[in-house]
């Protein structure tokens, strides 16, 4: 086992996931269709990049290529977390923002030394750090667990001429 081109051909299948994890059409057919071709086909990338850089190695385990997927997903996971969570600071969420009103209204005199555009701001920096978090938290879930899918299958698939060992 090469642990550097292990963690090479990951890491390269991460940054295809995440970029194309990032898209934001991409991204919201994927979800609404259940189209997570780009999850898991990222765990089979991740298995061929390592069958290309290793092509000496006669076999791949079944827990190398779940590992493998495991890279890709959590790579993968971290760049679509960062680069979702630009998009969305640049264009801005506007969903529940109002509890942080509703905490500056019990303070005495901070809410009305806020001007309108102020309250809007904070309700709509409330509304997007919110769902970025819970977004992040989903990716560092789902990413991973369809990369390790994808390294299963991708495992199965690329060593077909010699089957995976356990």
């Amino acid at each position: 086992m090469n642990t550097k081109s292990m963690l090479l051909a990951g890491g390269l299948a991460g940054i295809a996931m995440g970029i194309l994890a990032a898209i934001p059409l991409l991204g919201a057919v994927s979800s609404c269709c259940c189209l997570w071709a780009g999850l898991w086909g990222c765990g089979i990338l991740a298995v061929f990049l390592y069958r290309t850089s290793n092509k000496a190695q006669p076999g791949l385990t079944v827990g190398q290529g779940v590992v493998l997927g495991l890279i890709a997903g959590a790579v993968g996971a971290l760049l679509a977390s960062i680069l979702g969570g630009i998009s969305s600071l640049i264009f801005g969420g506007m969903s529940n923002g109002a509890a942080v009103m509703d905490y500056l209204n019990q303070i005495p005199g901070a809410a009305e030394s806020l001007d309108a555009s102020s309250r809007q701001i904070i309700e709509q920096a409330a509304a997007t750090s919110g769902s970025i978090l819970f977004s992040t938290c989903c990716k560092f879930v789902i990413f991973p667990l369809f990369g390790m899918i994808g390294g299963l299958i991708g495992t199965a698939l690329i060593w077909k001429n010699n089957p995976p060992t356990v």
